[in-house]
């Protein structure tokens, strides 16, 4: 019973936590997006990303373009990409 407690009470806190640091830019979302919500770190599909992000397929086209440039992020293919 009070390891349930313990783990709703976390899971609470770090919700609350994430709520509160959220990214304000769009380039700070789509990183944010790309390490927590993406599995292996790994965008796979432009408009599917981009409707989770609240932004055009091509605003996230242009984000994911100059943080490859930055190297932030690798392209492996059409509509994919990894966290460096």
């Amino acid at each position: 019973m009070i390891t349930l407690i313990c783990n709703s009470l976390s899971a609470k806190i770090g919700a609350m936590t994430t709520m509160d640091a959220a990214p304000a830019s769009l380039t700070e979302r789509v990183l944010s997006y790309m390490k927590y919500k993406c599995g292996d770190e790994t965008l796979k599909g432009i408009e599917q990303a981009a409707f989770h992000l609240h932004c055009s397929a091509r605003q996230l086209q242009r984000i994911l373009n100059q943080c490859e440039a930055a190297g932030l992020v690798r392209k492996l293919g059409k509509g994919t990409y990894r966290l460096v």
